[in-house]
């Protein structure tokens, strides 16, 4: 990626400094110029047609957790999940969420969800990143109120919160 985004910038640089060294001494100072005008032009970022950036997000309802992630939206309903918590990660302004789910559920997680095997069951992790620790201390009291609500006795509140 990287590459490909400093290519053409270092090959017209390249092509701009051999035209300087083969003009007189006027015309590569007007060359001179419109390098430095092309060079603050590429370092401005550029919107990419047609790239959207994907969805994220975490959903708690009555329904169950949703998750949405790249190639779509897991939904994972109450009765499959044997019990979840979450807690900061070593950022703290991450919230690291973990819902183990039952052996006998049939929802499948997806690879770069999924974290080993636990003895009830798969495990689904999910990181949600805020701007800010104040941002994530009001995620986090906003998904500890609907943890309550919805999931029940499957819950169960981590003390890392704080």
């Amino acid at each position: 990626m990287f590459r490909q985004r400093v290519r053409r910038p270092v090959l017209s640089g390249a092509a701009v400094l051999l035209v300087l060294y083969l003009l007189p001494a006027v015309g590569r100072t007007v060359a001179l110029i419109a390098l430095l005008l092309y060079g603050c032009a590429t370092l401005l970022p550029r919107p990419r047609a047609g790239v959207r950036p994907r969805p994220r997000g975490l959903g708690v309802d009555a329904d169950g957790l949703s998750v949405t992630h790249r190639r779509g939206t897991l939904t994972v309903p109450w009765q499959d999940v044997a019990h979840l918590t979450f807690a900061r990660g070593p950022r703290r302004s991450t919230l690291c969420v973990r819902a183990v789910l039952r052996r006998e559920t049939s929802v499948r997680v997806p690879a770069a969800m999924a974290r080993g095997n636990s003895a009830a069951g798969s495990a689904l992790e999910y990181d949600l990143h805020s701007l800010g620790r104040a941002e994530a201390a009001t995620r986090a009291a906003g998904l500890h109120t609907a943890l309550l609500r919805h999931a029940g006795d499957r819950y169960r509140p981590s003390a890392g919160l704080g």
